[in-house]
């Protein structure tokens, strides 16, 4: 079972710079910025303390940067216990966002691209490729985990869908000149 707690923190106290569990890619959505601003806080972050005594975003990085940019601070988080191994953090990270939306492609990528320092390669295909709306395929999730390799216009225009996964997965093997 899950073990957390409740937790008052300040969002100075969070490691913005630590994105091991981070697979979301993108700008903040409009309808995420008009919510909390009208209502609150709906659903808390979930963070896991580090042991440098910072805060380790699990889920909820959008909602974080959200509330960071309209100066709600201290926050309510949820706050897991420091025994949660980084595969079981991360794989928390991939369940709830896929969970609450359909991930873009970039997301995608950094989902496999992370997952696949943990598990190795048939577990990275038959359990999380179809999690991901992937065919379970090695070819397919070598392509995928090429993509975080682009430049950051590349993969932005992936994640709003303006340019192809198909065409980043051709780009990605050649080089930047």
């Amino acid at each position: 079972m899950l073990e957390k707690e409740p937790y008052s923190i300040h969002l100075e106290e969070v490691d913005w710079d630590d994105t091991s569990c981070l697979i979301t890619y993108g700008p903040l959505p409009d309808k995420l910025i008009l919510s909390i601003q009208t209502v609150g806080l709906i659903q808390k972050p979930l963070l896991q303390r580090k042991s440098d005594g910072l805060f380790r975003i699990i889920c909820g990085s959008r909602r974080l940067a959200v509330c960071q940019q309209l100066g709600l601070d201290p926050l309510s988080c949820d706050v897991l216990s420091t025994s949660q191994s980084p595969v079981t953090s991360l794989r928390m990270s991939i369940y709830d966002n896929i969970a609450h939306r359909g991930l873009n492609p970039v997301e995608k990528s950094l989902a496999l691209t992370k997952m696949a320092h943990h598990v190795d390669q048939p577990q990275l295909v038959q359990e999380f490729m179809p999690l991901l709306d992937l065919e379970p395929s090695d070819t397919l999730c070598t392509r995928y985990k090429q993509l975080t390799t682009l430049e950051e216009p590349i993969l932005d225009a992936i994640a709003r869908g303006t340019l192809h996964e198909r065409i980043g997965i051709v780009l990605s093997p050649l080089e930047r000149e």
